[in-house]
């Protein structure tokens, strides 16, 4: 587990198992939490999706969280979107890369490729959902949201939805913040998951 400062990133607190995470993680102050996929007792992916639910429950936005493994895999890469961690590194991939995912945690969930993750999806022919929960949970969004979200489900970035709706960029990540807190949901990659599940992917 790392916390992520402007002037270092210094390891705070290691762990090597799920139920040692879970009863200290609300004791720790972290920006960034790294999982091994192969943690003791459960997996990786279970640890975030648990971590992200304790803190949502207690209305409290959760740590960026990174999923390590040794190895790449399609179906692991989408278990990884879907519990809703930030990143996926493998660990052939070297610490550089590592460090670049710590650094650009929030970049790379600002810039995220919509068309690229809908490839990914049909490519692996993703069975959907069709959650009745998620689509009544749209339904239920403030307009500027909804619209937002409808304008993201079409491929649109930041910039070109603050240009639609006449919004400033910081205005469009705060509606996205008030989206993902809506579907508590800790990132846009686990957001485009729900819309393809859904069928409400525009691309």
């Amino acid at each position: 587990m790392l916390i992520n400062s402007q002037a270092d990133m210094q390891v705070v607190f290691e762990v090597g198992s799920v139920d040692e995470v879970i009863r200290v993680i609300e004791t720790l102050t972290l920006d960034v939490l790294i999982v091994d996929h192969r943690l003791s007792g459960n997996d990786g992916t279970w640890l975030v999706r648990e971590i992200n639910r304790q803190f949502f429950e207690r209305e409290e936005w959760p740590p960026t969280m990174i999923v390590t493994a040794p190895f790449f895999a399609v179906d692991l890469d989408i278990a990884v979107m879907r519990c809703g961690a930030a990143d996926f590194v493998v660990e052939e991939s070297g610490v550089e890369q590592l460090l670049a995912a710590i650094r650009n945690g929030a970049a790379i969930e600002q810039s995220i490729d919509l068309v690229a993750l809908n490839q990914l999806f049909e490519g692996v022919e993703l069975v959907k959902s069709n959650d009745a929960q998620f689509n009544l949970a749209v339904e239920s969004l403030e307009p500027n949201s909804l619209s937002v979200l409808d304008a993201f489900a079409a491929g649109a970035n930041d910039k070109q939805i603050a240009e639609k709706f006449g919004f400033s960029v910081i205005r469009v990540r705060q509606l996205f913040r008030r989206i993902l807190i809506h579907f508590a949901f800790a990132t846009r990659a686990q957001l485009a998951l729900a819309l393809y599940d859904s069928g409400r992917l525009k691309l």
